[in-house]
């Protein structure tokens, strides 16, 4: 799978490190971030894939540079912290396009903080470059009228700010926290918040690079990928496996610096990684690359229509088609802290359909199953059923069926039990069956595969 880049509709209002975060119906929101001459704004406007437009909506209370947001399971969306915010925090209702205080503040102030959904319906909001940034706090959605925060009973390291830094749910429930402020000397290390112990705790290693403003992103593995940096890691990558505790390198590094970068996971497992730039505000480029969790490595792809870097919310909502939204942004290097150069611009990375290729081997037949396997390009869900005429009656009735998901290309096994309909027509005699099979790859189009096997007699 390839895919190309295309422009979409402009921003109403210039913006350089906005929150942008998809909404229940499909729409995204965009709220906040610097706009013209470097000023945070309260603004915020509405996407909508349908039409490739935005549309002013409501705006915030309390103007918010590098702040969080996160769509909660009522399809609210809470925004947390940014420049000159204080510890305050919103909620956006989509359904009026309003926002609202939270009326009960977070325990400190935090600028670029991170903010995770977690299993329970809470959220972790934790660090920051800024304030009172080195703890964590809670958000309960179902506490009060605007709910409430409340520190986590156990707090991160003391020597890690883990602000530029990261936050990535796993599979398991808990949250990876890992990046830091280059130069930092816990910036090699991570660490995993439990919400079942409400409690912070190390990674059994460290990172393999010391990273500041990466990206990160888990995989349909369920191991998550970091990548770039601010040093001279900018250009590496690594995975961290929640079953070890450990990171390791990946084979490949990407075709150039990406931090303050963009990632993304593609419909075929894969993962796209876009714009960023090598060093602390620097020039932005608009390379991007596909990485092959298979293989562990890094290929160009096209490039985007404009080269933009992006503090903060580093994951762009994927939307209809598995398409890859990319709103404002800074399209040139800093001039001084936190001087940015908002753009209006956005566009889509449009994803090649996936394949639906697949191949058939290793037919084996027993007296109770009828299997095969299945070679494919990239996850999906591939489908095997096989039906038979019963001679006397013409009669077609079920010999096997049997489905499976897969997570990934490679090699599978199709193993359909036999149905004791066609296990009794064996005892008779030799049977035809005509077997279907069927890939249906993950946002792709099913491709359907019809042979006959001949299956011999039973005692």
């Amino acid at each position: 799978m390839a895919g190309s880049f295309k422009r979409t509709g402009d921003l109403k209002v210039p913006r350089a490190e906005p929150m942008v975060v998809k909404l229940a119906n499909g729409k995204v929101l965009v709220a906040g971030g610097a706009t013209t001459g470097n000023i945070p704004t309260r603004t915020a406007e509405i996407y909508d894939p349908a039409t490739g437009t935005f549309t002013l909506t409501g705006s915030m209370a309390t103007a918010r540079r590098l702040g969080a947001a996160v769509l909660l399971p009522s399809g609210n969306v809470l925004v947390v912290g940014g420049t000159d915010s204080g510890p305050t925090a919103e909620l956006f209702n989509p359904a009026d396009g309003t926002f609202r205080d939270v009326s009960s503040p977070m325990s400190g102030w935090r600028v670029w903080p991170l903010a995770t959904l977690l299993d329970n319906g809470k959220v972790l909001v934790s660090h920051g470059c800024c304030g009172d940034s080195n703890g964590a706090d809670l958000y309960d959605p179902a506490s009060g009228a605007t709910g409430t925060f409340t520190a986590t009973a156990g707090q991160p390291s003391l020597n890690f700010t883990n602000s530029a830094g990261t936050a990535t749910k796993l599979a398991n429930g808990k949250v990876l926290l890992a990046g830091d402020w280059t130069g930092n000397p816990a910036g090699h290390d991570a660490q995993i918040y439990d919400p079942a112990t409400d409690s912070f705790s190390a990674t059994t290693g460290p990172m393999v690079a010391s990273r500041a403003a990466p990206i990160a992103i888990r995989l349909s593995s369920g191991k998550v990928l970091i990548a770039g940096a601010e040093d001279a890691s900018s250009a590496t990558a690594e995975t961290f496996d929640p079953a070890t505790g450990l990171f390791t390198a990946t084979t490949g590094n990407m075709s150039a610096a990406r931090a303050e970068g963009y990632i993304a996971p593609l419909p075929d497992g894969r993962v796209l990684v876009a714009g960023g730039t090598d060093t602390w505000a620097g020039t932005p480029n608009a390379s991007a690359d596909i990485f092959d969790p298979a293989t562990g490595t890094f290929t160009p792809t096209a490039s985007m229509a404009v080269a933009r870097r992006q503090l903060g919310v580093a994951n762009p909502p994927v939307i209809s088609g598995g398409r890859v939204l990319f709103a404002g942004g800074a399209t040139a290097p800093e001039t001084g802290p936190l001087l940015s150069s908002p753009t209006t611009t956005s566009e889509l990375y449009i994803p090649d359909p996936p394949s639906n290729k697949f191949t058939l081997s290793r037919s084996r037949v027993s007296s109770s199953t009828l299997s095969a396997v299945i070679t494919v390009e990239g996850p999906g869900v591939a489908t095997q059923r096989g039906s038979f005429t019963r001679a006397r009656s013409a009669q077609k009735l079920t010999a096997c069926s049997t489905s499976r998901k897969i997570t990934e290309a490679g090699d599978y096994t199709l193993t359909c039990k036999l149905t004791t309909a066609i296990r009794s027509a064996r005892r008779r005699g030799a049977v035809s069956v005509s077997l279907t099979t069927t890939f249906k790859p993950t946002g792709g189009v099913a491709r359907t595969v019809k042979r006959t096997v001949k299956l011999a007699k039973t005692r």
